[in-house]
């Protein structure tokens, strides 16, 4: 497989190293996404080894709700990973868009995600960088998980120390540099139902110093009469106590901190409805559905590809 085998469409985002587009597979005439890496810059920064284990655990990494890697492939200039396409848009776009969810697609949401993770930490790997942004829905509101570019291995169950993810969804243990395991990621979730329920985050702070300190001593206030109006009254505690429960500074009693933690998932009185083994499959839709008829994504990034690409993308033989 090589770029010769793929239609180019649109642009619809752009990462540290290189772009997303659709492309549309000749043959098939499926549509996947292409995010393609500017091997050059991976050098000077230092990243092929993030870029090389990222496509390996995308490779061990085939679950419903991740977005999963179909192909993978190299010319003279860039790196290339072709991926399931959501034509949902990230979670990000779709909250700047509503400002904030209703409790029933909330709940929906972070089922779907438990189910995730719980898979992603039983082969070994934790995320480390869940947020909007890597949150992709597809037309169905069906939520995937992406962009694993900062996810560790974590079969050998060695203590992870290093500073990785985005600031504001970084668990305590992650800033104190003493260690921390998969309960990280349980905490970032927490900050994202927060964020869905609120249309804010706990913690808005532009100076690191400053956020590390909320992050460590502020008050999380759960003002349940600010809820958005769409979250009905005899469910707001049940949705608080869980989102609560993950954003348990201590990582020790935090939600979830004894593996396997699944089923204490499934039974919290807030999934007391939830069809599980429906969920698992995929035979429940979404609650949040995105517009089928509206683009779900920034037009920005297309335009800008157009005006000011200064290397249009094409085949490139190796050497």
């Amino acid at each position: 497989v090589d770029l010769n085998r793929f239609s180019l469409r649109k642009c619809v985002g752009r990462g540290a190293f290189g772009k997303v587009r659709i492309v549309q597979h000749k043959e098939s005439r499926i549509q996947y996404a292409l995010k393609y890496i500017d091997k050059q810059q991976c050098i000077r920064q230092r990243a092929v080894g993030n870029i090389l284990r990222e496509r390996d655990m995308l490779i061990r990494a085939r679950n419903p709700y991740v977005v999963n890697l179909r192909y993978s492939f190299q010319d003279d200039t860039s790196l290339f990973m072709v991926l399931d396409l959501m034509l949902g848009g990230s979670l990000l776009f779709q909250l700047d868009l509503h400002g904030g969810f209703e409790e029933a697609a909330v709940r929906h949401i972070a089922a779907e995600l438990f189910l995730a993770l719980d898979y992603l930490h039983s082969i070994g790997i934790v995320h480390r960088d869940i947020k909007p942004d890597n949150l992709l829905l597809d037309l169905d509101g069906h939520v995937h998980l992406t962009d694993f570019n900062v996810a560790a291995d974590f079969r050998h169950r060695c203590v992870m120390v290093s500073h990785s993810g985005t600031a504001s969804y970084m668990a305590p243990e992650i800033w104190t540099g003493k260690g921390y395991t998969w309960t990280c990621d349980l905490w970032s979730l927490g900050m994202i139902l927060y964020e869905f329920t609120y249309g804010r985050l706990p913690f808005r702070r532009r100076k690191r110093s400053d956020l590390m300190h909320d992050v460590f001593y502020a008050p999380i206030v759960y003002h349940e009469r600010n809820l958005i109006k769409r979250w009905p009254v005899n469910v707001q505690s049940d949705g608080i106590a869980l989102i609560q429960s993950l954003l348990e500074r201590d990582f020790t009693k935090r939600f979830g901190c004894s593996a396997p933690y699944l089923k204490a998932v499934k039974q919290h009185p807030w999934f007391k409805d939830m069809d599980w083994e429906g969920l698992q499959h995929k035979r429940i839709p979404g609650v949040f559905k995105p517009d089928r008829n509206k683009v779900n994504f920034d037009g920005t990034f297309d335009l800008e590809d157009q005006l000011f690409a200064d290397k249009p993308l094409a085949y490139k033989p190796r050497k």
